[in-house]
Order: structure tokens, then sequence, then C-alpha cells
């Protein structure tokens, strides 16, 4: 009786408030807590952001709403405050680790294969005019290919270990800010002078 209470009552309070936590986490950066006082949750929130963005962010941000009706996005200002000048940093994605893997296996078991079969003894080689050949090697020596393994799951243990997230110079609000700027036909955004 009391787990087909818990699954009416409780737990879809409990997978909504992990939806809005989640959505806000993506809007906004940080979630605040509702039981706490607004000078509580500040601290929590600017804990959250990288120190980058905090030390390195304009303090002379000047922008200007003329909408009367359709207001802009949450944090428009923060955003377009940083003038039209401003150079936005590009997410670096996450590298291809298993192609360049293999990349790196094709190119040892290569020069392995030319090694064993005397064909690096050539002089009429010219570098210049080598063409790139789509042909696969065959497996090297067993020492090599555990070499190549263990390396591979060193790298891979590694960079599981060190998972960091992509850095830019926007907060996640100012992003969610752009996007919906950019996705809405209604909203125009322009340089002025300054006796606007």
């Amino acid at each position: 009786m009391e787990k087909q209470e818990y699954n009416l009552t409780i737990k879809p309070f409990k997978d909504i408030m992990k939806l809005m936590h989640k959505h806000c986490n993506q809007s906004y950066g940080f979630t605040a807590n509702p039981d706490l006082p607004i000078w509580e949750n500040v601290p929590s929130a600017l804990r959250s952001l990288p120190t980058n963005l905090i030390l390195w962010s304009p303090t002379n941000q000047h922008c200007h709403n003329l909408c009367n009706n359709l207001q802009p996005p949450p944090g428009f200002n923060y955003l377009l405050g940083l003038g039209l000048n401003f150079c936005i940093e590009k997410i670096n994605p996450k590298p291809n680790v298993n192609h360049t893997l293999e990349r790196l296996r094709r190119s040892i078991r290569l020069k392995h294969w030319i090694k064993e079969n005397g064909a690096n003894n050539n002089e009429d080689y010219i570098p210049s005019l080598y063409i790139p050949t789509t042909w696969n090697p065959p497996e090297a020596s067993p020492e090599i290919e555990t070499a190549i393994n263990t390396f591979a799951s060193q790298l891979n243990t590694t960079l599981r270990n060190n998972n960091t997230h992509p850095r830019s110079n926007l907060t996640r609000l100012q992003y969610h800010c752009l996007h919906s700027i950019k996705n809405n036909n209604k909203l125009i955004v322009c340089s002025s002078d300054n006796n606007l």
C-alpha cells in the first residue's frame, strides 16, 4: 500500500523536480534552492560559474530594450551588453580518440610491415610523389599488438577519469539567450549611437 502511495504522489513530484533542476541547469547554469533566501542562493550560483567568466567579463555592459509588446529572453542584457565586437570562443569539440587510435594502429603496423619485408631500402623513393594508400597492413608481432592495446586502454581510462567539460567564454544563460534570439525572427539586434 505504501509503495502505491509513493508511486502515485511522491515519485511524480520527484521526477518533476529532477526535470526542473535539469532545465534550470541547462538554461541558466545553476538551480536555486527555493527553501533558502536569496543571499544564500547567490553565492552558490556564483560558485557554479567558472572563475574566468567572472574575472574576465566586461564591466561596462550597455544594452537597451526598445520592445513594447514582445520581450527578449531572460539574460539578454548580459549577452548583448558584451557588444557587437565581442568574440565568442567556439566550444572545443571532444576529440575522436577511437579514430586517432585506429590511425596510430595502422601507422605502426605499416611501419612494422615495411621493416619486416625489406621495403625500406628503396633509393628511388621520392616523398613528394607519395600517394597515401588505403591498404590495411596485417597485424604486427604479438609484442607490438599487446603494446598498442595496452596504450589504447590506458589512454581511454585516463580520458574517462579526466573528463573535462568544454570551455567557453559565455555562460549557459548567455548561450541559451543567444539561441533564443537567433531563432526568433521578431527580435532585431542592432547597434546605435550613445545618444539613444
